[in-house]
């Protein structure tokens, strides 16, 4: 290779490395930040700068459509009361995944009644999103 020829490739080289290294993970701090704001009622106060940061880093790397995905499948847990209009209410579980609530003769529910867990962040190998993210179901 001439002189004059080389320095053409070792530019194009230089360009395609300061490409790649331009690339970064993807990364997700403002849907993270959507997601880890704590609902009104026991989880408010909640740490969601802890949240956020365990959700950004939870998230990195990940494909659009999974982490969107795994967002869904993200949300604060714990008890909150559930009224029925009638004058009864009872302490029901909140966040992702199924819900129930604890139902007994009465129906009194109260502020001691309630607590907020922690966040849940969803799984990419989790049965929700096992094909958005190219994973085998569990």
């Amino acid at each position: 290779m001439t002189r004059t020829a080389a320095l053409p490739a070792a530019a194009l080289a230089l360009a395609l490395a300061a490409a790649a290294c331009a690339e970064s993970t993807p990364s997700y701090p403002a849907e993270c930040a959507a997601a880890c704001t704590a609902p009104a009622g026991p989880c408010s106060g909640a740490d969601e700068d802890a949240c956020r940061a365990a959700c950004v880093s939870g998230t990195a790397g990940l494909a659009a459509a999974c982490a969107g995905c795994v967002l869904q499948a993200s949300g604060w847990t714990g008890m909150a009361c559930s009224c029925d209009g009638a004058g009864s209410c009872w302490p029901c579980a909140f966040g992702p995944g199924p819900h129930t609530c604890r139902v007994g003769p009465g129906g009194t529910c109260g502020a001691s009644d309630e607590s907020c867990g922690a966040f849940e962040l969803g799984r990419p190998d989790g049965s929700a999103c096992a094909a958005a993210c190219g994973a085998a179901a569990p």
